[in-house]
């Protein structure tokens, strides 16, 4: 299995997140690298579960990992054999912050790019794999509109949307300053994951139970809290 991954990962290491996937493998590895596809066994996913779990591990954690090692090897159409259980999905939490709580939030940002991270999240409510992959060529300032989606089609929970005015002074900024073509940059690379930042910036602003999704929730209670549509366009008044 070690080899199937280290092949995976060395395919996808364009893409941003592959420094979370590097991060997951490196808690998978040492259960895993060693055995074949056929020894992942429903019993073995438990033992590895308890084990992330004394670790401090939450179920959300558990179930990416698992996911990047199932991943890899159905790229490498070595999954025969394997068989997954995933953790329970820990339930979905209704919090949402509000407009001061988001300003705390910012102020609490020590570094641009996380605060450039923030500002999307709060103004577009794009997941944060979606922010994380937007690319300056889906800005448009002229016409006002980001593209969360790649491409030409639309993705599952990526739509165009407006953009505020807020949002645009930032960007503006962050385009000016830019070395890629990606729009949340850090040291001239792409960002893979934010999540240790951005729980060390909530924890310093008092929120210690907000995660990047609320931000995406956040955007939606607005909307409907003001009477205002879904539509895209309706982002730009937020």
């Amino acid at each position: 299995i070690g080899d199937y991954v280290d092949q995976y990962l060395t395919e996808k290491a364009e893409k941003p997140s592959i420094k979370a996937m590097r991060y997951a493998w490196k808690a998978l590895e040492p259960t895993f690298a060693n055995l074949r596809p056929d020894q992942v066994t429903l019993k073995l996913c438990k033992e590895y579960d308890a084990k992330r779990r004394r670790e401090g591990a939450a179920s959300g954690t558990i179930i990416k990992e698992l996911g990047v090692l199932k991943a890899a090897l159905g790229w490498a159409n070595k999954s025969a054999g394997a068989v997954f259980e995933m953790p329970e999905a820990p339930p979905a939490r209704d919090r949402h912050i509000t407009l001061d709580e988001f300003n705390r939030l910012l102020g609490a940002c020590e570094l641009p790019h996380l605060k450039l991270f923030c500002l999307l999240g709060w103004y577009t409510a794009g997941r944060a794999s979606a922010i994380l992959e937007l690319t300056w060529d889906r800005v448009d300032f002229t016409g006002g509109q980001i593209r969360l989606s790649k491409g030409s089609g639309r993705q599952k929970g990526r739509a165009t949307v407006a953009i505020a005015d807020r949002l645009r002074a930032a960007l503006l900024e962050a385009r000016e300053a830019r070395t890629i073509d990606y729009v949340v940059e850090w040291g001239g690379q792409p960002v893979g994951s934010l999540a240790r930042s951005f729980r060390a910036a909530c924890g310093r602003a008092g929120l210690p139970d907000v995660s990047p999704h609320v931000l995406r929730h956040s955007a939606a209670v607005r909307m409907i809290e003001n009477g205002i549509s879904l539509a895209p366009s309706a982002f730009a008044s937020m």
